[in-house]
């Protein structure tokens, strides 16, 4: 993602979805939190990276935010996000 002119600053998180409670399936998704000074293009992204990246490694959500929460020791704040 961070080869794309569109996009400065790229942090992809895993994150767990429960689809039952009952039957204890989880679902991992990759949502990607982006900083861009232009409306990002979830279409245009993708098509770039199907053509790099299986299917599983593809986000299922793009985000645009306006900078990465950081930590007090400088690290992104994932718990944030």
């Amino acid at each position: 993602i961070m080869d794309l002119e569109q996009v400065e600053e790229c942090v992809v998180v895993v994150k767990n979805l429960s689809k039952s409670k009952v039957l204890n399936i989880k679902q991992n998704i990759l949502i990607a939190y982006c900083i861009s000074d232009k409306k990002i293009n979830e279409n245009e992204i993708l098509k770039c990276l199907s053509s790099k990246l299986p299917d599983y490694m593809l986000p299922t959500l793009f985000i645009q935010i306006d900078r990465m929460p950081l930590s007090p020791n400088g690290k992104v704040d994932l718990n944030s996000l």
